[in-house]
């Protein structure tokens, strides 16, 4: 495995018991091809995995057209590909996805991570793979308040992983009061 990508493969290793797709926000094709090595291999979970894109950086939609037919021919599992003019989170279905990889650089990193918080499912994870992206103050900023700022997890080159959880606070039943008959 290439030790650039150990990190998101280890990260995502560790929630292999999770039930949900896989959403890849920019098209990375060594590390989608990792990744499906990986669930071929018994090593990840064999999932549905989507890429969402613009295509304009680093790869052309071919290639990311070529993975999702390799999803559905090596793991039997659905792979598609959306591409976007201009990335919009607000059209792209995230339910059902438990875990998502953004690898964009900084500033479009930080942009989409803004949307994409508050669309996807309570526990769901968001791992961002620029790092100076990862360590930016905005990251937890962005979460809204009902929800844990300190559920993050960093890996050891920096990459960051936000579990999107309620804060012990949300998860507080609400008494309700009611004027008891008997007294």
């Amino acid at each position: 495995m290439d030790p650039h990508y150990y990190n998101t493969v280890q990260d995502l290793s560790l929630r292999n018991d999770r039930e949900g797709k896989l959403l890849l926000i920019g098209f990375d094709s060594k590390l989608s091809y990792t990744i499906l090595s990986a669930m071929k291999e018994g090593k990840l979970t064999k999932r549905d995995i989507t890429i969402v894109d613009d295509f304009k950086e680093k790869t052309n939609w071919q290639d990311a057209f070529d993975f999702s037919n390799e999803v559905r021919n090596k793991i039997k599992k659905n792979g598609d590909y959306i591409k976007q003019e201009y990335l919009d989170i607000k059209e792209i279905d995230t339910s059902g996805v438990f875990f998502t990889i953004v690898a964009l650089n900084t500033d479009r990193t930080l942009n989409i991570y803004k949307s994409l918080i508050t669309k996807v499912d309570d526990n769901s994870c968001i791992h961002l793979r620029d790092t100076a992206a990862a360590l930016s103050e905005h990251i937890l900023d962005a979460i809204p308040d009902k929800y844990s700022k300190s559920k993050t997890l960093t890996t050891p080159t920096n990459e960051v992983t936000i579990i999107k959880s309620l804060s012990a606070v949300q998860k507080v039943k609400t008494p309700s009061r009611t004027r008891s008959d008997n007294f």
